[in-house]
């Protein structure tokens, strides 16, 4: 007896498992692209470079790269001119090259795979010289004492020992503070926007300076940054750590460590041995509070930079005027020798809990002379700001 089976029983069960394997390929086949685009750094008038990062989940990416253009507000790999990565297609830098500083220019990410092509946050800037070149003080490398050498040890806190041995390595230091008209250079340059905030080279976003900055401001008819009329030779103040770090980045340096800051502001190879930044009366090297009329309630007391006696090096104001930001997180010394130390990773300082950043020098609200010594350390929130806090940028030799 030949027994008949329902083909209707047959095409339900297929259909079904047919359904189930497509659902899994196509989980399988999940492709999730996150091109990343930094801001320019290493800015002149004719060039810049970028950092791009690229995320992967699923797939296989067959190519990355930057795309720019000073006609197109939205470039694309098919309008615009384009950079493709070579090596890591993750992580790379591109250079931009004979670039007009007539021009604004529009850049982004991309990353493709397969027929799709995906494309990260779209940033402008302007060529520009920077003019930090003219003002950056070669200090020839040697070993040095760093912390409460002798002259210093007598009102020296326990956060300036033990003294250790530091050896570095030629590098260049602005002569004086960074400026506010420098800083506005910087802000116009890279499109900063009136609320003063913006993605560094982290990833995150952070403000530059406090909300409502005293001594620069944003003209909306324009949409350009300009210093306060009288204060455009006086240190760019209320600048966070991150402001000052991406005004370096961007001008071809780096904030100096905070060894190379002391070692510069000790007159590096030339030193003298110093209780102050070119000298042993707080009065001829200093701008402080006795001799700025300083008085409580009264906001902005910074004076224009190079206006006392320079150090050893032909550096102004490493003591007084204003704090300077160094790179360094703020961490307990080591009686170790050290070569060309950079401190903290962030990573480390995360593990670590690790929260403040170095500022030295000490600044024109400073009562006491004591802060004003070379060895002298202070500290600060990355994300903090002060009218008496500014910075100046070191660079490689």
């Amino acid at each position: 007896m030949t027994r008949r089976i329902s083909i209707s029983k047959l095409i339900l069960p297929a259909i079904f498992i047919s359904c189930l394997f497509q659902a899994c390929e196509k989980d399988e086949v999940k492709v999730s692209v996150s091109p990343k685009t930094y801001h320019v750094d290493n800015v002149t008038d004719s060039s810049a470079t970028v950092r791009c990062t690229v995320a992967v989940e699923g797939g296989t990416l067959e190519a990355a790269g930057l795309c720019f253009s000073s006609t197109l507000n939205n470039p694309t790999v098919s309008t615009a001119r384009s950079i493709q990565a070579t090596g890591s297609l993750t992580d790379f830098t591109v250079t931009l090259s004979g670039l007009s500083p007539d021009s604004i220019y529009r850049f982004v990410a991309y990353a493709i795979m397969g027929d799709k092509t995906y494309y990260g946050a779209t940033y402008a800037f302007q060529p520009v010289d920077p003019e930090m070149n003219k003002d950056m003080v070669l200090v020839e490398g040697g070993s040095f004492s760093m912390g409460a050498t002798q002259e210093q040890d007598s009102v020296a806190s326990d956060a300036e020992k033990p003294v250790h041995q530091v050896t570095l390595s030629n590098f260049r230091i602005s002569k004086y503070e960074v400026t506010t008209a420098q800083f506005v250079i910087f802000l116009n340059s890279r499109k900063i926007s009136m609320n003063g905030s913006s993605i560094t080279n982290s990833g995150k976003t952070h403000n530059y300076f406090e909300a409502k900055p005293k001594n620069i401001y944003f003209d909306a008819d324009s949409t350009k940054w300009f210093p306060v009329t009288g204060y455009e030779n006086v240190p760019m103040t209320n600048v966070t750590w991150y402001g000052a770090n991406e005004f370096c980045r961007w001008a071809g340096g780096f904030l100096p460590t905070e060894a190379q800051w002391e070692y510069a502001a000790r007159g590096g190879k030339s030193s003298h041995g110093y209780v102050y930044s070119g000298g042993a009366n707080p009065n001829i090297v200093a701008w402080y509070a006795s001799n700025t009329n300083y008085q409580d309630g009264i906001e902005y007391f910074a004076q224009p930079v190079g206006g006392k006696a320079p150090n050893e090096r032909g550096l102004y104001d490493m003591s007084g005027n204003v704090w300077e930001w160094c790179g360094d997180w703020y961490a307990a010394y080591s009686s170790k020798a050290q070569v060309d130390p950079m401190g903290m990773t962030d990573d480390e300082a995360e593990k670590a809990a690790v929260k403040e950043k170095v500022r030295r020098g000490g600044g024109w609200a400073d009562i006491s002379s004591r802060q004003l010594r070379v060895s002298n350390r202070g500290k600060n929130a990355p994300t903090s700001y002060s009218g008496s806090v500014g910075f100046r940028m070191a660079s490689r030799d």
